[in-house]
């Protein structure tokens, strides 16, 4: 088929070819005005408090040091609902663009569970790298908080708390987004192709179906 017969028949079915180059449009505009998204991830680890047994706190982890991480995070997760999707997949993989998780990272299967880690992983994601810093740091400052005031208010001694610490100390901030141009370019190019794939597609079928149809003869009246 050459470019000419292409031009002829898009004109002939102009009313969807109109109606796929608005199609385009919405798209391109959609890609244009989409904006970069900001990541940031951060454990903020329970220790218990070292012994002369366990002198390094961060090689034991007890059940009861698991069940204070669990219950911390059910206290700030308390009026947010959870995506039903595994604890190791990345917030920008649940789709959530704006927003965080706090999860208690679960090494079981599909039929039960396994917390094996006294740690809470924090995600967050959002428009701007200050945005994120400081939802990151809100978020660990409540932790903490909620770790100390369960602690304080079951008259633990000061030197028997379970004391938290941040991994790693700094966490960095991940823009994800790509090269603009590139993506209207291509938004454009195959948005274009599939109108005119669809407009031949149609102008194909219906022709095939008016050679289809018999042609009637008028009838003659005799008197």
């Amino acid at each position: 088929m050459t470019v000419l017969e292409v031009c002829r028949t898009l004109w002939r079915r102009r009313a969807l070819t109109l109606l796929g180059l608005v199609a385009v449009a919405l798209a391109t505009t959609s890609v244009a005005s989409s904006s970069d998204v900001y990541s940031s991830q951060a454990n903020v680890v329970f220790l218990e408090p070292p012994t002369a047994q366990h002198p390094n706190s961060l090689t034991s982890a007890s059940a009861g040091l698991i069940a204070t991480a669990g219950y911390v995070e059910k206290i700030v997760n308390a009026g947010s609902q959870k995506p039903a999707t595994a604890t190791n997949v990345t917030l920008l993989g649940r789709g959530v663009r704006n927003g965080y998780t706090i999860d208690l990272p679960d090494s079981g299967g599909q039929w039960s569970h396994n917390f094996d880690q006294a740690t809470l992983s924090v995600q967050v994601a959002g428009p701007s790298e200050a945005v994120v810093r400081a939802r990151l740091d809100r978020l660990v400052t409540r932790i903490r908080a909620v770790a100390r005031d369960l602690q304080t208010t079951a008259d633990v001694p000061a030197d028997e708390m379970i004391r938290t610490d941040l991994a790693p100390a700094e966490p960095g901030v991940e823009r994800a987004g790509g090269n603009p141009i590139r993506a209207v370019g291509a938004t454009v190019l195959l948005g274009l192709g599939l109108t005119v794939s669809a407009v031949i597609g149609l102008d194909r079928l219906l022709a095939r179906r008016t050679r289809r149809t018999p042609h009637r003869l008028p009838r003659t009246v005799t008197s």
